[in-house]
């Protein structure tokens, strides 16, 4: 038990002497602790003074900078997005050609008729050479009335039995063809006579224009179109544009623009009409003047066609921006 106290005794020393070494050592450290957070304290004033002597230097707030660098991240994201725009356009637009190239062959595969050419001539069969004569009159005076009132040059030429009819409005040319064929009918021919003649021609003009208007119609199966239309559509079959008869040219360009709506998804009714209606105004643009295209849309509108049959038809020559796929399928055509 002695033996065992001096030991406990021992043991108990040096747990005091630890307790002791140990106790100088978390004051230690609770000094050096202390000197850190002095030391940090101190940093951060010091980042803190230099900061706002930079600030000052560079007379920006912090608010400023972050915002100036923000902006400097969203410019070159802006740029790389901007060229890659670019880049996708590019290939859309040479897709887009081809596309184009594919749907115009294939409209033009599919459409078989020949040129939409003049067809009406403008020679006169004579039943008697002997008629010339009475057309003509003493001193030429029938012949001179009749090209003062149709508006018209009557040619003589040296066949039997024909002559030639001369005039840049072939419907005033039709309407001195059928007061000819009436003459012929007359046993005598004066001035008095030919004037008399020119109501009953321009009634026979009149069913001509109408019926043409109407065949026209029935064959492209439009609807509830007005007489008056019919007649302007008539009017199309003596009107010529760059050598081609202008009703079948506006029969081919409604053809055409909706076959090409078929193949893009676009309204292949509106396509049609603005395409078949896009030279409406060339019924009467010799008689009243004024760009063809202006007044096309003002007949359309006259006869209450939609605002965007009328714009199909309208735009066909960049009066206006074609702002629907039908008016640029209509131009396309065209």
């Amino acid at each position: 038990m002695k033996r065992r106290d001096s030991i406990l005794e021992v043991k108990s020393s040096l747990f005091v002497k630890k307790d002791e070494r140990n106790q100088s050592i978390r004051e230690k450290l609770t000094a050096e602790e202390d000197t850190v957070r002095q030391l940090k304290r101190k940093a951060v004033e010091v980042a803190g003074s230099v900061n706002t002597k930079l600030l000052e230097k560079v007379g920006s707030t912090k608010e400023s900078i972050k915002e100036a660098i923000i902006m400097d991240y969203q410019n070159a994201a802006d740029k790389e997005l901007q060229d890659r725009l670019i880049r996708f356009e590019e290939l859309i637009k040479e897709d887009a050609v081809k596309e184009a190239k594919n749907a115009l062959e294939q409209a033009i595969n599919q459409f078989s008729d020949p040129v939409a050419v003049e067809n009406f001539p403008g020679e006169i069969i004579v039943p008697r050479d002997e008629i010339k004569g009475r057309i003509v009159g003493k001193e030429g005076k029938n012949i001179i009335f009749f090209e003062d009132l149709y508006q018209v040059t009557v040619v003589f030429n040296d066949e039997p039995n024909t002559i030639n009819l001369s005039c840049f409005n072939l419907v005033q040319r039709e309407l001195a063809r059928q007061a000819l064929l009436i003459l012929f009918e007359e046993k005598y021919i004066t001035p008095e006579v030919i004037e008399r003649t020119k109501e009953k021609a321009q009634r026979r003009v009149d069913d001509i224009l109408i019926k043409e208007g109407r065949k026209t119609a029935d064959m492209l199966g439009l609807k509830n179109v007005h007489p008056e239309l019919l007649q302007l559509i008539g009017r199309l079959q003596f009107r010529t544009s760059y050598g081609q008869n202008a009703l079948r040219h506006c029969i081919e360009v409604g053809y055409f623009s909706r076959m090409l709506a078929a193949q893009i998804g676009a309204d292949e009714e509106i396509a049609f009409l603005g395409g078949f209606f896009h030279d409406i105004g060339k019924a009467i643009d010799q008689e009243v003047g004024g760009s063809h295209d202006v007044l096309s849309k003002e007949i359309l509108e006259k006869y209450n066609y939609s605002p965007e049959i009328v714009h199909a038809a309208w735009a066909h020559h960049d009066a206006v921006p074609q702002e629907t796929a039908e008016a640029v399928l209509v131009k396309a055509a065209d």
